[in-house]
């Protein structure tokens, strides 16, 4: 588990590249784990305690919402309000 995410952010790290993932739920110590790996940060899509039938039910949107969530947050980081056009 994160094999992929861990890869990435070790490439990314290289590169002095930024590595946000985004998931589904987090399980205990795997953020610590990929911060070592060079992730930046990661962060749950789900907006309310819900179980897998429905999180796969609504995964378009949960995923939109958390993506525009994390670039405006990274915008912001830049020094220009919400910095991101989406």
């Amino acid at each position: 588990r994160g094999k992929v995410i861990a890869g990435v952010a070790k490439r990314a790290k290289a590169r002095g590249l930024p590595v946000i993932a985004l998931a589904g739920s987090i399980v205990e110590g795997a953020e610590a784990l990929l911060r070592s790996e060079g992730l930046t940060a990661v962060v749950s899509i789900l907006d309310a305690p819900c179980g897998l039938e429905e999180a796969m039910s609504r995964a378009y949107p949960l995923i939109a919402d958390s993506t525009e969530r994390v670039l405006r947050v990274f915008g912001a980081g830049l020094g220009g309000g919400t910095g991101v056009v989406l």
